[in-house]
């Protein structure tokens, strides 16, 4: 009996065939269905995909065979990986290298064998598709042609399975990236947001000159607004299937605007400048989309000023006609270009629900994209000073159908019983200070931990009547602990607090949390899950 020889290039080829992840793994009926057609082709009764690896060959798919595997030196696949087109043997008891073969002088009887090479794109053969029989015998050309086709069926297989894992695998990757940059972009604006808002009170408090209260509001806005947009960015189901929901909600309008205007005007690094006013009769509130607005009308001043040169102005004027908001953004000819006016207005591009990117307009296409889902429209005309204005319109009123509306919340006063206490888990130092401050306003008794295990000490020592949760910790999870604190006290109230809105709510509170608190918190939020679950009986 003569073994095979190894391939010049074996450590590669091994390497090559490991990475495809087959080996021993369950029958797939897709291989299968290939294994039975080369029977059926080649007349034969057995047909096998064969793979070798370092020791062994090893079948994943079989017709006429019960064997899973053979040792690499008895397998005549071994020999027909050294070959590049199909490896024939006619009558294996009469060929000196197989005739004591043990496959041919005992099970299976092997007579006939033909087995095409499966030859990965980068060139190394993994394996075979082979027929076999016990009587002697030879494949027709047309035969022949068939099993190297059936062969690089299999390659094609194995590469679709490959790229498919390797997509889950960036898939999965992808996710628990969003999920650290939604913790990690939302801790910080946490801090912001609630640093601002205590300021913002403390300035009026102790009545300081205005311009204190107006620099911090500017911050309170845009921290909000920052994150919005992260919120927006970060929502992970719209992104995968390529498309932005329309998520309106009432706004009151003046506080909207000027809030908004102000803080555009007060962050403007541009050597432009930027003069705005809101003109006519305003609704009081009205009912938008106001984080992708915002986004819209961003992107178009930052534009302009950008475009603008020194000294020159951009003026935008913001009105309430009817049932739309209308904004016009005027300025020098330098702030969009013929090529951005052109693309700005094109009739022919239709993104419908489809969020594309032009790497040539990344900016303005954002912005296009944006406006398409608010059913907005954006007109470019230019007058005979040479002045260019951007006329935007954006539909507004009641909400369509499927949207979302919010509507201010009236603040609820703080009604829990006397003598509660609450236990604090949180592992980052800014967190800690920001929800110690909310709670120490509230005049509550609470204590802070940083860790799960921390957690379960503090309660096999001491008694609380509700546990504030953050869900990313080192160690055991949040959602670990508290676990572990249901089995031993099923009652105990224990609240979600995360910065990472890509984790889904409903699988949290399957996990045995009552409910879900998100950073930045808001103070009527955590208000009202105190009152519901600390109040007076």
């Amino acid at each position: 009996m003569e073994s095979a020889g190894s391939p010049e290039n074996e450590d590669r080829r091994l390497a090559e065939l490991l990475s495809y992840e087959v080996l021993d793994t369950d029958s797939e009926n897709v291989f299968d269905q290939i294994t039975r057609l080369a029977s059926e082709i080649c007349q034969t009764p057995i047909a096998l995909i064969s793979l070798i690896d370092h020791d062994r060959q090893w079948f994943k798919s079989r017709v006429g065979l019960d064997a899973q595997q053979t040792h690499r030196d008895l397998a005549f696949c071994a020999h027909a990986i050294l070959k590049d087109e199909i490896f024939e043997v006619e009558d294996a008891s009469k060929d000196d290298r197989f005739h004591d073969n043990p496959l041919v002088t005992d099970s299976p009887d092997i007579r006939f064998y033909a087995g095409t090479p499966l030859i990965s794109p980068r060139g190394y053969a993994l394996g075979t598709l082979c027929a076999i029989d016990t009587q002697p015998r030879k494949l027709t050309e047309s035969q022949k042609t068939a099993l190297k086709t059936l062969g690089n069926a299999v390659i094609a297989q194995l590469e679709l399975k490959r790229k498919t894992r390797d997509l889950e695998q960036v898939n999965q990757f992808k996710n628990h990236f969003m999920s650290y940059v939604s913790h990690e972009v939302r801790t910080p604006l946490n801090a912001v947001s609630m640093f601002s808002t205590s300021l913002l009170k403390e300035a009026r408090k102790y009545d300081l000159p205005q311009h204190f209260s107006t620099n911090l509001k500017h911050i309170q806005t845009s921290g909000e607004r920052l994150l919005d947009i992260v919120d927006s960015v970060l929502d992970v189901k719209q992104i995968e299937k390529g498309q932005l929901k329309l998520i309106s909600r009432s706004v009151e309008t003046n506080l909207y605007l000027t809030g908004f205007f102000s803080m555009l005007s007060a962050v403007n690094a541009s050597a432009a400048q930027l003069q705005w006013q809101i003109s006519g009769v305003i609704p009081q509130t009205i009912i938008v989309d106001d984080t992708k607005l915002s986004q819209v009308i961003t992107t178009l001043v930052n534009h302009s000023l950008k475009q603008a040169a020194a000294g020159t102005c951009v003026s935008c004027t913001t009105r309430i006609n009817g049932q739309q908001l209308e904004l016009s953004l005027t300025g020098p000819e330098t702030i969009v270009s013929q090529e951005e006016a052109h693309y700005l207005q094109a009739s022919q591009i239709s993104f419908d629900d489809t969020f594309y990117v032009d790497e040539a307009f990344i900016d303005l296409s954002i912005c296009k994209n944006l406006l398409s889902v608010l059913n907005g429209a954006l007109t470019v005309s230019k007058a005979d000073t040479g002045q260019i204005t951007l006329q935007l319109t954006v539909p507004l009123g009641t909400a369509g159908q499927g949207d979302q509306v919010f509507t201010r919340e009236e603040d609820e006063p703080l009604a829990v019983r006397a003598g509660v206490s609450l236990l604090v888990v949180e592992d980052n130092e800014i967190n800690q200070i920001v929800i110690a401050s909310l709670l120490s306003e509230m005049n509550l008794t609470f204590y802070i931990v940083d860790s799960g295990e921390g957690c379960l000490e503090f309660l096999s020592k001491k008694s609380v009547d509700l546990v504030i949760m953050d869900i990313g910790l080192p160690g055991i999870s949040g959602v670990q602990a508290t676990q572990v604190i249901k089995q031993n006290n099923p009652h105990l109230p224990v609240i979600a607090l995360t910065a990472d809105v890509v984790t889904d709510r409903k699988d949290l509170l399957s996990s045995g949390l009552n409910a879900v608190l998100t950073k930045p918190i808001a103070t009527n939020h955590l208000v009202r899950m105190l009152n519901l679950y600390l109040g007076e009986e």
